[in-house]
């Protein structure tokens, strides 16, 4: 059974960490790096995709609202293109910069809300 629509977020908020398009040509290690993440990544834009569709058909009347609710989505993103050696760097400060980056990018995010 699922949730009545009550129940259902009406926003997702996704953090795109990394970019889902470059500016420009990836190294070697980016390009392999870039193509394992899309590939991870293909998923969620179906599932996305589909949230768009079914907020769609309930806008146009064609789902009930009774069963089915609006939600708006909403990318987040990191406006910075990492090398694909970051995925695994631990380094205090390297952490430190991408914490205070992602309180930038939220601020801005929830300012233009």
């Amino acid at each position: 059974m699922s949730n009545p629509p009550e129940r259902k977020p009406d926003e997702l908020w996704i953090v795109q960490i990394n970019p889902q398009e470059f500016e420009g040509e990836p190294d070697t290690g980016e390009r392999s790096s870039t193509g394992a993440t899309n590939s991870r990544e293909i998923p969620l834009n179906q599932e996305l995709h589909f949230i768009e569709r079914v907020t769609d058909w309930v806008d146009d009347g064609f789902l009930p609202e009774s069963e089915f609710s609006h939600t708006e989505i909403h990318r987040i993103g990191m406006g910075e293109r990492f090398h694909c050696s970051t995925k695994v760097d631990r380094d205090r400060d390297f952490l430190n910069e991408l914490m205070e980056l992602g309180h930038e990018r939220a601020a801005a995010f929830l300012d233009g809300k």
